[in-house]
């Protein structure tokens, strides 16, 4: 058994101010803090969780549970403004002030994005096959340098591949009658599959979503992107530039980082018992559908946004 007490923290930065809500999990019999909750987001709507052991503890490594890709932390809206990227950063940054001794984080994150598709209805898919589909690397990778913890030569091998056109077979099923005629002259023009999802993203612009959503999956090699094993190493030299600290103002009397730990010993109000929360981790499903009667040439008529 277990206590959680939470306690809730505006953060000040350049973007404005965002909240924090910090559950410590405490050992009722021992008192040590064994490991903390970091929920980021606004007042109403947290949109990042992630994971990290108290600085008592000899663990090193935490977790980032996940990054909300909802209607209010909308992943197009906050790229537009930079906002998920510097939400991460500050997630991060205050993960790395309450426990110095964090050596990184695993990425247990299941990110999903909204898809409108031809039918009028709007499918949850995950970020980052579709990502990597359109960058060449995943969200996590590109703005953290994220890695595969296990089997990255072979993950940075396939990326070359993408780019070989003896990898791209001569024909390729697509899943619907409408996708096969408006995308095998597509598919012919191009030499790589990198030079085909670039293609498709010029053509059709937003609503690149839907056209690849019934057959991503089926690409050859792909679920090498959809594995479970990705990891944020705040020691790695390589990638400090992507991981910076944030400045974070203290918009309250109480101290908002750094001095956490210690503010929550002298602080204790209410406790409630609680049995140990466990977070489990789902591997990524790209849960690609066969939609075989989608009307895709009406659909495509306008390819406006989505």
């Amino acid at each position: 058994m277990s206590l959680l007490e939470s306690k809730h923290y505006p953060l000040k930065t350049k973007y404005g101010v965002f909240y924090l809500k910090l559950t410590a999990e405490i050992d009722r019999n021992t008192e040590v803090i064994k490991s903390y909750v970091v929920n980021l987001g606004s007042r109403t709507k947290k949109c990042i969780q992630i994971r990290i052991p108290g600085p008592a503890t000899n663990d090193t490594e935490g977790s980032l549970i996940w990054v909300e890709k909802d209607e209010s932390c909308g992943l197009e809206l906050f790229n537009k403004q930079n906002l998920a990227q510097h939400m991460t950063h500050i997630g991060l940054t205050v993960a790395r002030k309450i426990n110095p001794n964090l050596h990184g984080l695993y990425l247990y994150d299941d990110s999903k994005i909204s898809c409108d598709m031809p039918d009028g209805s709007s499918k949850l898919i995950a970020l980052k096959p579709f990502y990597f589909a359109f960058h060449g690397s995943t969200w996590y990778e590109e703005k953290f340098g994220a890695k595969k913890y296990e089997n990255h030569d072979d993950y940075l091998l396939y990326k070359q591949k993408l780019q070989k056109p003896d990898f791209k077979p001569a024909k390729f099923e697509f899943n619907n009658s409408d996708l096969k005629v408006i995308l095998e002259p597509l598919y012919k023009s191009t030499n790589t599959w990198a030079e085909f999802f670039k293609a498709i993203e010029q053509q059709f612009g937003r609503k690149k979503c839907a056209v690849v959503l019934p057959w991503l999956s089926r690409v050859p090699g792909f679920h090498i992107i959809d594995t479970p094993n990705w990891y944020i190493d705040f020691i790695d030299a390589s990638i400090q530039h992507k991981i910076p600290m944030i400045e974070i103002e203290q918009n309250t009397s109480r101290p908002v980082v750094g001095g956490l730990a210690k503010y929550w010993a002298g602080t204790r109000k209410r406790r409630r018992n609680v049995s140990r929360k466990k977070y489990i981790h789902y591997p990524n499903n790209p849960n690609i559908p066969v939609v075989q009667e989608y009307d895709y040439k009406t659909f495509l008529k306008d390819k406006g946004g989505i």
